[in-house]
């Protein structure tokens, strides 16, 4: 029996609405972030630090549980919390008070949430395959410290076994005085491990002499784990076989 336009018609819709479906969730599974490199299928496992606990986001009104350290010697550094700067962010990105950072002498600080070697304080890594970091960085419109490296540190008992790739990027001029959130996570190796130290960099391409400044909020570190997600394949014959069955009921 010969179908009639109209029945080709409604069985090729049909058909461009499944696959537009499908194409459409292979969209939305794509991060969109230009500062973030993430786990599509992310599932949480374990919250390590947050904006309110364990200060990660300055919330004890001071830098408790962070070290300073300069990378060279004759480096000052001081990092303080603060709830407003003029010039500088009005407020906070989270909560009610963010870091302050200042350097002298060289071009660059290394602020590092140590938290390993004090083990009441410590970050406990058990449970799950992905770590994921993200903070919220600042900078002044001159004098600023722009470029932001964070590298995770794995430990086992008071032994480094591993530290991950570092995750870089500047904050450009026309960023000044905004919140940008920078986000990545890693892949945990087939190692021993059982706790990690988040180290974040703060650098300028200045002069040594100069003073330099940056701001620093909202550190957030989670542990979870990847949920495997339907291959294109999968999504395709999902497409097809809803055709199908649309189909043979309309014959």
């Amino acid at each position: 029996m010969k179908k009639s336009s109209q029945t080709l018609n409604s069985e090729g819709a049909s058909f461009v609405f499944y696959v537009t479906l499908m194409v459409l969730i292979m969209t939305w599974a794509t991060p969109g972030s230009v500062h973030a490199t993430l786990t599509n299928d992310f599932q949480l496992n374990r919250t390590l630090v947050t904006d309110t606990t364990r200060n990660g986001g300055f919330e004890t009104t001071n830098t408790s549980n962070w070290v300073i350290s300069a990378p060279t010697a004759g480096t000052t550094t001081d990092t303080t919390a603060t709830n407003s700067l003029s010039p500088g962010p009005s407020a906070p990105s989270e909560g009610s008070w963010f870091g302050l950072t200042t350097v002298s002498g060289a071009t660059g600080v290394r602020i590092a949430r140590n938290t390993h070697r004090n083990r009441s304080q410590g970050l406990t890594l058990d449970d799950g395959n992905i770590l994921r970091i993200s903070a919220d960085f600042a900078r002044p419109d001159t004098l600023g410290l722009t470029t932001i490296h964070i590298v995770p540190q794995l430990y086992n008992g008071n032994t480094v076994v591993d530290t991950l790739d570092t995750f870089a990027m500047n904050i450009a001029s026309s960023n000044a005085y905004e919140w940008v959130t920078i986000a990545h996570d890693w892949v945990l190796p087939n190692l021993t491990f059982n706790g990690v130290d988040i180290r974040i960099d703060m650098r300028s391409p200045g002069s040594s002499s100069s003073t330099y400044t940056g701001y620093l909020d909202n550190l957030v570190v989670l542990q979870g784990q990847v949920i495997p997600e339907p291959s294109v394949a999968a999504l395709t014959l999902i497409a097809l076989v809803g055709w199908l069955r649309l189909k043979r009921r309309r014959v």
